[in-house]
């Protein structure tokens, strides 16, 4: 019998091995986006804002994508990998720190408030127990021919109700102070927390979503405040014939040109400068007083209506009209907001260029 002998099985081929540097590219890229993403979405520090962070972030983005020249005694490009590694773990400790402190106030906050719910109801169901009881001394009196008798006890609760009423009072008095300092904290937070808001991509300012959640947190604390919260709104006049005119990329020129004026003008750490719709900006302080602030839009409005500007290689005036209206205390935002908006339309029905105030 002859036996064939089989040709040896032919080696499989092996998949390819992917070129190191295309790892090393996927890697740096990979981590380059991370860092973007991380530094995107940072919320801050204890000295500094979210978007200073994130610049920083972006910044070692770029660092370590483009990397640096080698020196002398080096081959190849030279990354500064120790130094990415410092700064993450350096910001992520500030940034769990500011949380965590952040945070620890707010719960003080909302114990202090607890404390100060619990001393009402109890001061009050005390009170309300010897109001009672007189009130039925004052009954059985009113039964009593012995009119002497009805006169003390008449007296009696006359002077416990003004008793129960001082002593409210003192004790609203001594509360909202004590939220107050509370409050302060958590403004100073509220204010640097507000960086991380949603930005009109246009100009920079805080957008209309941001606008209507910061009003309703003035809203709702507007009792605590120690002057008056105030609202301006702003629209552009006639700002239709800019895009009209030149177009809508010198109308976008423009309004970002009108919006560092504002900016200009309302440079406090409390001004919420944001844009509301359109060429129309607002304007939020929750502690002002409104002829201080009418004061200062209406020196806006002067400013502005004065400098012209230069858009598309044309020199163009723009004018604004403004409308001011304070917080009554206890308003919905909504009805605040609403007021505000009647003060701005008067001021564009009487021919723009000027400041009605709410009163």
């Amino acid at each position: 019998m002859l036996w064939r002998r089989s040709n040896p099985p032919k080696k499989s081929e092996r998949p390819s091995v992917p070129v190191l540097e295309n790892d090393f590219d996927r890697a740096l890229d990979t981590l380059t986006l991370v860092l973007r993403k991380v530094g995107q979405h940072s919320l801050g520090g204890s000295t500094r804002e979210p978007n200073e962070v994130g610049e920083e972030y972006d910044a070692w983005a770029t660092k370590l994508s483009l990397g640096e020249p080698p020196k002398e005694d080096e081959a190849g490009v030279v990354r500064d990998w120790g130094g990415v590694r410092r700064f993450v773990s350096e910001q992520r400790k500030d940034e769990h720190d500011h949380v965590s402190h952040s945070l620890s106030n707010l719960r003080e906050a909302v114990r202090e408030l607890t404390r100060l719910t619990c001393d009402t109801i109890g001061g009050d169901r005390e009170a309300d127990a010897r109001v009672e009881t007189q009130l039925g001394h004052l009954v059985t009196a009113l039964n009593d021919p012995d009119t002497d008798h009805l006169r003390r006890e008449a007296s009696a609760l006359a002077e416990l109700l003004r008793t129960v009423l001082d002593s409210r009072k003192r004790r609203e008095s001594d509360q909202v102070k004590r939220l107050r300092d509370h409050v302060r904290v958590l403004r100073e937070q509220l204010s640097a927390a507000r960086e991380k808001a949603n930005t009109d991509a246009l100009t920079g300012l805080f957008n209309a979503s941001a606008f209507h959640e910061q009003l309703e947190r003035v809203a709702e604390l507007g009792l605590l405040f120690e002057t008056e919260p105030c609202l301006l709104l702003i629209d552009v006049d006639d700002f239709a014939s800019v895009n009209d005119s030149l177009g809508r990329a010198a109308g976008d020129r423009a309004l970002r040109s009108v919006a560092d004026t504002i900016v200009r003008q309302f440079l406090r750490r409390e001004d919420f400068v944001a844009r509301h719709r359109g060429e129309a900006f607002a304007i939020l302080v929750p502690d002002s007083r409104v002829d201080a602030m009418a004061q200062r839009a209406e020196h806006l409005r002067q400013v502005l209506a004065g400098q012209g500007l230069e858009v598309a290689g044309q020199r163009m005036t723009l004018t604004l009209s403004l409308g001011l209206a304070t917080m009554i205390p206890g308003e919905a935002a909504d009805t605040w907001l609403s007021r505000t908006e009647q003060a701005l339309h008067e001021a564009q029905r009487g021919g723009g260029n000027r400041l009605v105030v709410c009163t």
